[in-house]
């Protein structure tokens, strides 16, 4: 539609006369660009000639254009111009300091090369062509309507407010190089798959309120989230600088999300990966990181958090990350630098651990499955208190580290292990059951609340303390032995050879 009506446009300039200067007067009195009574020659300009409005309204309605416009160059009035339809410049369209440039609906569209001094209020319609607001204009492009680029290049250098919807396609760039504001949301898009560009690497982008979508390619250096805005991510984006996310704003990287946050995060809100990979470093929150889906990388400085949730994904720890808080629940956890939560909380169906995983202080397992990669390991730090509510199974490759308990350990539910070697230092209290197979066994000090049971098959079993409220009964093979309160000592024959006979020991 806009094709056709250029073309009205060149056809009506066919039948021109030739190139004139001509300036707006106003005299008709209607502010309508179509009325020839409005021009010094008495007659409407056209796509060959050279215009200027110095001040006054003008409003235009129909396709039309010129070769070059001057607007707002009276000191004494200001130069309005407002666009309802399509209009294109052949060379300049000069916005000067007093002149105010309006892009008001759906219908206006504008080709060509403009440079703003002034003001452009840019609601809704689309422009082709290059726009450079200088560093005294000012670009207002805060409606809630849609903006589109087409073929466009936008810069900014003075005053900018965004808001609405703005729509990138063919190959077209907007790059913010001063302070910029997002009023009320923003969403920028991508609509034709063309290799777009949202480069704000060179400015400062304050978010006032609202969502910041990000649908398009971007370069973020300075972003400023004020509390209760948020940030939700679903294209290649970097933040160059440090962004702080506040407590009541979330950050979030979605859908083909690929995220560069490696110049760091803080702030006490909360961040989130689902996307294809959010890379992070030098992360200092005390708000919390979910790791959903996708690839979550701590790439750089040992990163601090105050809840950490792994649910799913991978999460890949290339440098050291501690949690006040950390959420064991899915996904695959690799690495050769530890996750630690001073507190630990588990409960998964399924969670994949080669990379060290340590609990601090206290934990809570509740039922769970974890499996083991070589490199895995789960380990309760001397100090910690673990409980065991439901069930946990423990399996996978039995080169792995397995599950070091050097603290204080309590299996309320049946803890069994299938390949996984148990030890440390610790203690643990059996209130129900705890089963190996074909792994290796050993703590200080085992107790065997009464009718609770340390069982195994195939494996190793190296305790110096097992006690119960009254008889501990060790059955190794065919040996029998009851001690009274606490046997010592407790092991299976060779601690070298792999052992041919089950184990059980009952406490009563």
């Amino acid at each position: 539609m806009r094709f056709a009506a250029l073309c009205v446009v060149l056809a009506l300039v066919a039948a021109r006369a030739p190139a004139a200067s001509i300036k707006w007067t106003g005299f008709g009195k209607d502010h309508q660009w179509t009325n020839p009574v409005n021009w010094d020659c008495d007659c409407v300009p056209g796509i060959n000639d050279d215009v200027s409005i110095d001040k006054g309204t003008v409003q235009v309605t129909i396709p039309t254009g010129v070769n070059s416009l001057a607007m707002g160059t009276s000191v004494v009035a200001p130069a309005n111009l407002t666009l309802f339809n399509t209009f294109a410049v052949t060379t300049t369209l000069t916005v000067d300091l007093n002149g105010n440039l309006f892009l008001p609906s759906g219908a206006t569209s504008i080709t060509g090369q403009v440079v703003v001094g002034g003001a452009l209020y840019f609601n809704a319609g689309s422009i082709s062509g290059e726009v450079q607001v200088t560093s005294r204009g000012a670009a207002y492009l805060n409606q809630a309507g849609e903006k589109a680029l087409v073929g466009c290049s936008f810069e900014s250098k003075g005053i900018l407010a965004l808001s609405g919807v703005i729509v990138l396609n063919q190959s077209s760039v907007f790059k913010v190089q001063s302070a910029s504001t997002i009023t009320n949301g923003l969403q920028f898009q991508v609509q034709d798959g063309s290799a777009v560009n949202f480069d704000a690497s060179s400015g400062a982008i304050t978010l006032a309120s609202g969502l910041f979508s990000i649908m398009a390619p971007a370069t973020l250096s300075a972003l400023t989230i004020t509390s209760g805005s948020n940030v939700t991510v679903f294209n290649t984006v970097s933040f160059n600088n440090a962004v702080e996310i506040p407590s009541d704003s979330f950050v979030s990287a979605e859908g083909a999300a690929v995220v560069t946050m490696t110049s760091g995060v803080t702030g006490a809100g909360v961040l989130s990966s689902a996307g294809t990979t959010l890379s992070l470093g030098n992360v200092n929150m005390s708000g919390a990181v979910n790791c959903i889906g996708g690839n979550t990388e701590f790439t750089a400085a040992t990163s601090s958090v105050g809840i950490l949730t792994l649910l799913g994904g991978t999460t890949l720890a290339n440098s050291g990350v501690t949690a006040a808080q950390l959420n064991i629940m899915g996904g695959i956890i690799v690495g050769t630098s530890p996750i630690t939560g001073t507190k630990c909380y588990a409960k998964t169906q399924g969670i994949n651990i080669k990379a060290p995983i340590v609990c601090g202080s206290s934990g809570y397992i509740d039922t769970s499955l974890f499996n083991f990669g070589q490199a895995g390991s789960l380990t309760f730090n001397s100090g910690s208190s673990v409980t065991v509510a439901g069930q946990l199974q423990l399996t996978g490759n039995s080169a792995s580290s397995g599950l070091t308990n050097n603290g204080a350990l309590t299996a309320q539910g049946k803890l069994a292990s299938q390949g996984i070697n148990i030890g440390g230092s610790g203690s643990i209290t059996v209130q129900s059951s705890v089963q190996i197979q074909t792994a290796s066994f050993a703590q200080t000090t085992v107790t065997l609340q009464s009718g609770a049971v340390l069982s195994g098959s195939n494996s190793f079993l190296n305790v110096p303390t097992v006690s119960a409220p009254s008889t501990v009964k060790v059955v190794i093979g065919d040996y029998t032995l009851k001690c009274a309160t606490s046997c010592s000592d407790v092991k299976t024959t060779s601690l070298t050879q792999p052992p041919t006979s089950n184990f059980h020991v009952y406490g009563n």
